[in-house]
């Protein structure tokens, strides 16, 4: 929210106005300053393009980069240049009520990964799935190396019965999403990785015109695995 970065800046009125001249362009900020946030308007000719409010989340004074952008109808929150947070004012309709389900849907997995910490490498050495009625545990130590551990592991996944699963992993979006990636890419041509600010959100993993998709059941139950299951 430093304006005198935008373009040549001029300060009138005792340095409570100012406009700013954007470098290669005709439009111009015309910007008003207060004591608690700035008021910026985009001006181009005679005309006002658009309208926005910065608000300092923190002293302004050494600190530009974290901030509050207010428009008409939406606002956004920076903190140290990065967009945090996003609010969009919307109309909507109001809520109808829905009729619920007849049947539930059970076409999940849940699936953990078990690492160890060998000289600051982490590995993983146990891999168990459930799928609603049957647990399968696989151990590195009952196989030659941690390749052929890993691929039987997620072969095992591979079945007509499980199209259009979900695999559910507890904090996949953190860590043992690194792990399924570079294994994954072993067993298919075709992924596709949903990434949010550099976040996995999904992996969708396609064989033999079948489809897995591992998700974190993490961002559905913020717990850890052991307070999960005291609450359940």
């Amino acid at each position: 929210m430093d304006f005198t970065q935008w373009g040549d800046t001029h300060f009138y009125d005792n340095y409570h106005k100012a406009i700013v001249y954007k470098y290669k362009s005709k439009s111009e900020f015309h910007i008003e300053i207060y004591d608690s946030y700035t008021k910026v308007d985009l001006v181009v000719g005679n005309k006002i393009i658009l309208s926005f409010k910065d608000i300092p989340l923190y002293n302004r004074s050494i600190d530009f980069s974290s901030y509050k952008r207010e428009f008409e109808n939406q606002s956004y929150i920076f903190e140290n240049g990065k967009l945090k947070l996003k609010y969009i004012k919307r109309k909507t309709r109001f809520i109808k009520s829905i009729k619920p389900s007849l049947t539930l849907k059970e076409n999940f997995i849940t699936m953990d990964l078990e690492t160890r910490n060998i000289n600051g490498t982490l590995s993983v050495y146990l891999v168990s799935i459930y799928d609603g009625q049957n647990l399968t545990s696989f151990y590195l130590s009952d196989y030659k190396d941690s390749a052929e551990f890993l691929k039987i592991a997620f072969l095992s996944l591979m079945k007509r019965k499980y199209d259009g699963y979900r695999v559910y992993l507890h904090n996949f979006s953190y860590f043992d999403g690194i792990f399924l990636l570079k294994i994954l890419c072993q067993l298919t041509e075709k992924i596709i990785p949903i990434i949010n600010d550099n976040q996995l959100i999904e992996i969708r993993f396609y064989y033999a015109r079948m489809i897995l998709k591992f998700r974190d059941s993490l961002l559905l139950l913020p717990s850890s695995l052991e307070n999960l299951e005291k609450s359940f």
